[in-house]
């Protein structure tokens, strides 16, 4: 339905109740007049006719009295006598004229008949009478030209008046309206305003009592609804707050399994990007098998479960996932909502100490099981054979010797990673000095195998360090890099600088490292080659202790190798000033 304005549904109404007075008073006024004037009429020219043949004594008489008075009248007349025969008939439209009945009429007294006897355009007046001692009956019609003169200025009195009646109807529409007007349109912009949600300082002031109470109500419900929404705003900015700064992915879906809500986490563990005001299905938004069989589950069995799930998107990633029901008010079922952690790191730190535990009584299981067999074979008898006694001892000893050092730097390792930064002192260390005792620790192991070990150092490099420690890491690369070289071959250690780090390289020449291998070579007792390390006598820790020994001055290594050709271990460490100098090479 098509709405209106106030004023166009009251108008019309006033208008028309003002048109029906007009029109009612008009009829009653137009009738009322009309039947004086046709009464006055019609005696006037009965008159004259009982007048013209009043002194007719017979019937000649009466008929030239007739003939006469139709000559001085513009009017017609039919007589006719008792038995309804026609007496005279004459005028210009007495043809027109029928044979009156009853014949007579009970009286002296006229009758009017306001029905025009022609179709000229102006109306004619009937009349009755009796004539000649009530022997004969007249029918009189005469032209009625005063009808049409009273008819228009009863016309145009009438238009006067549906003009004032349009006037009033104007006139009180306006008196009517406007205060009612005024009310609504206070009331439409409160309206607005709520609807805007800005419902303060608004006052009614319509002049009329009821509209004035509904729009003080009006603003204070409006008042109570904005107090209302700024609740539910504050709670909602809260809520966001909340869920955009967790670290866990939250996820709220309803019991059609459509999302309703996503933090910043989750877009980020599912890699997704929604609109607010867009509502996904699960199963379009994250296609992952395990992750629907737990909505389905959760949604379900009505009762809070967890689970885990494996994402293979970007690397494998791996999340514990607590799904609980949602419900309303009424305990109803609505959906559920799904908080997911990653444990990826957790599985990794679990799988890494499996490997450890294993890693480690293995390695402590090698030597002592050596030991108990050549201890046991001794207690059998061999020492009865000093030769044998001697060698079988000599072995005890070397495999006691590596039980120390697996020992060793397993607490060396378990310092490194349990002391924090502030509780190992960084002085000003010379890096071409800790260089130099490096090699001079590891001169014995490289003549064995007659491997050089060349240094191409910048003299008095300084810069903040534990000398101790940088030393042992120096010590563990150059100890692989002999191990690992071919016989006759150099070793090579460069020291670098730039007004960011100093770059502590250690290059071999030997048989290099496979790519594979490379992004797990500093966890702790991995080899690239399990049997050559044994037998070359490694513990497989070095390089964890070399990476720790590098985090705990800001720093870091880095891997070059060459299956074949050799590998370049470099030590990046943080430099606050560089004093290049002249490369001293032995």
């Amino acid at each position: 339905m098509r709405a209106t304005t106030l004023y166009r549904s009251v108008f019309p109404t006033l208008l028309l109740l003002a048109l029906g007075v007009v029109a009612a008073t008009f009829l009653l006024v137009r009738n009322s007049v009309f039947s004086v004037i046709e009464a006055e009429y019609g005696r006037d020219l009965i008159s004259h006719l009982q007048s013209a043949t009043g002194d007719a004594e017979n019937e000649n008489e009466l008929r030239s009295a007739l003939i006469d008075f139709l000559r001085h009248s513009n009017s017609s007349v039919l007589v006719v006598d008792s038995a309804g025969e026609e007496f005279f008939r004459g005028g210009p439209n007495s043809s027109e004229i029928e044979v009156p009945f009853p014949l007579q009429p009970r009286s002296e007294e006229f009758t009017v008949v306001r029905d025009a006897v022609d179709s000229s355009s102006l109306p004619y007046l009937e009349a009755r009478t009796e004539l000649f001692s009530r022997s004969y009956s007249a029918v009189l019609t005469a032209p009625f030209p005063l009808l049409v003169q009273v008819s228009r200025g009863l016309y145009g009195a009438a238009f006067i008046a549906i003009g004032g009646a349009l006037l009033l109807a104007l006139l009180f529409s306006s008196l009517v309206i406007a205060p009612v007007k005024q009310g609504l349109s206070g009331l439409l912009k409160l309206a607005r305003r709520v609807g805007s949600a800005d419902a303060s300082s608004f006052v009614g002031n319509s002049s009329l009592r009821e509209i004035q109470e509904v729009a003080v109500r009006l603003e204070r419900v409006s008042r109570d609804i904005e107090a209302h929404m700024d609740g539910i705003l504050n709670e909602k900015n809260e809520t966001d707050a909340v869920l955009s700064s967790m670290a866990e992915g939250v996820i709220a879906i309803d019991s059609n399994e459509r999302i309703i809500r996503m933090n910043g986490a989750a877009m980020d563990v599912f890699d997704l990007e929604l609109h607010p005001k867009t509502h996904p299905s699960v199963q379009e938004a994250i296609r992952n098998t395990d992750f629907l069989k737990l909505v389905k589950k959760v949604l379900s069995s009505h009762h809070p479960i967890e689970g885990e799930i494996t994402l293979l998107q970007d690397g494998e990633k791996i999340l514990h996932v607590n799904a609980t029901p949602l419900r309303n008010t009424q305990a109803d079922l609505i959906g559920a909502l799904l908080v997911f952690h990653d444990i990826t790191n957790l599985r990794k730190l679990e799988t890494m100490r499996r490997d450890f535990v294993a890693n480690v009584s293995h390695e402590l299981k090698t030597p002592i099981t050596s030991i108990k067999g050549f201890v046991e074979t001794l207690l059998d008898g061999a020492l009865d054979n000093n030769e044998d006694a001697k060698r079988f001892l000599g072995i005890v000893l070397k495999q006691s010797d590596r039980l120390t050092s697996i020992i060793d730097d397993l607490l060396s390792l378990s310092r490194l990673e349990s002391d924090q930064k502030n509780s190992i002192s960084f002085d000003a260390t010379d890096v071409g000095e800790v260089i130099h005792r490096a090699c001079q620790t590891c001169e014995s192991e490289a003549q064995r195998k007659g491997i050089r070990l060349k240094i191409e150092a910048l003299n008095g490099l300084h810069t903040r360090a534990n000398g101790h420690l940088l030393e042992q890491a120096v010590i563990n690369l150059l100890s692989n890099a002999i191990k690992y070289s071919h016989e006759q071959n150099d070793v090579i250690v460069r020291v670098n600088a730039d007004e960011h780090e100093i770059r502590l390289s250690v290059e071999d020449f030997g048989i290099g490292i496979p790519k594979i291998h490379i992004p797990r070579l500093f966890e702790r007792f991995y080899r690239v080659d399990k049997a050559r390390s044994r037998k070359m006598g490694g513990t497989g820790l070095g390089l964890a202790i070399t990476k720790h020994i590098a985090q705990l001055h800001n720093g870091f290594v880095s891997v070059k190798s060459t299956p074949g050709q050799g590998s370049v271990f470099t030590l990046h460490l943080p430099f606050e000033r560089s004093v290049p100098k002249q490369v001293n090479s032995r």
